[in-house]
């Protein structure tokens, strides 16, 4: 047996489980099963420097992302927990966003799309710098099913492209189980793709959950680690002494 071996049964098994979601007839326990699916897969998988949780991302701006399905931040970061499903987290605490479609088509694209955005325009502040739109967040979205990739391919340049939105906010990765993973930049990850433009979209069919874990995996890790000081989110605020 083989790594690929290894996770085509994987594969089988959350599609499996998605599958049984179908039986509900509720939609909001259906997200929320299909969340943890993923959510359950990356925590059994990923290293233990990182943890998941859902909620929201915020900077000391104030500016704050829309409600994120899956945010993964560092152990050695902190997060606000609002009971055992929910955080709110500093953008200098997370590595990674993910939106989790049922079916990717134009409407789900462009919504992950339009939180994705939301994330990477947050401000990101270091003690040496800032970084506005271009963060330390790996951002994507993961679909159980989808239309036509080729059509998907098209939504997405079509939707940068009339709005004048640069391509550095585009999402890091967009994955359909068993049909595809888009990534861009392929070559930061060592992958050859004779695609034009900045993202592949590439024919990973069973393969495909095993290439997006190896994907978020380098991505992650190719987030520089900072050493932050949230000191900053007060401000210019002044205390008296006693």
């Amino acid at each position: 047996m083989n790594i690929m071996e290894i996770f085509e049964r994987i594969s089988n098994n959350l599609y499996s489980n998605y599958s049984l979601t179908e039986l509900s007839k509720h939609k909001g326990i259906k997200g929320s099963y299909r969340e943890n699916i993923i959510k359950n897969f990356l925590g059994d998988n990923l290293t233990d420097e990182f943890n998941i949780s859902s909620g929201e991302i915020f900077d000391s701006n104030g500016n704050i992302s829309k409600q994120v399905d899956i945010i993964i931040y560092s152990y050695k970061s902190p997060v606000f927990k609002m009971g055992d499903f929910f955080s709110y987290c500093p953008i200098e605490s997370v590595r990674g966003a993910i939106e989790i479609k049922t079916k990717l088509n134009k409407g789900t694209l462009i919504e992950s799309i339009q939180n994705i955005i939301k994330i990477k325009e947050l401000e990101e502040k270091t003690p040496a710098m800032t970084r506005l739109g271009n963060n330390n967040v790996y951002c994507g979205i993961f679909s159980f099913s989808t239309i036509n990739p080729s059509t998907i391919k098209r939504y997405l340049n079509e939707y940068f492209i009339t709005n004048d939105i640069s391509p550095m906010l585009k999402p890091d990765f967009i994955c359909s189980l068993d049909k595809f993973i888009a990534i861009r930049s392929p070559g930061d990850h060592g992958i050859q793709s004779d695609e034009r433009g900045d993202t592949a979209f590439i024919r990973s069919e069973k393969d495909t959950l095993l290439l997006f874990y190896c994907i978020l995996y380098n991505g992650l890790h190719n987030m520089n680690e900072q050493n932050y000081n949230f000191i900053r989110y007060f401000g210019q605020a002044r205390w008296d002494d006693y």
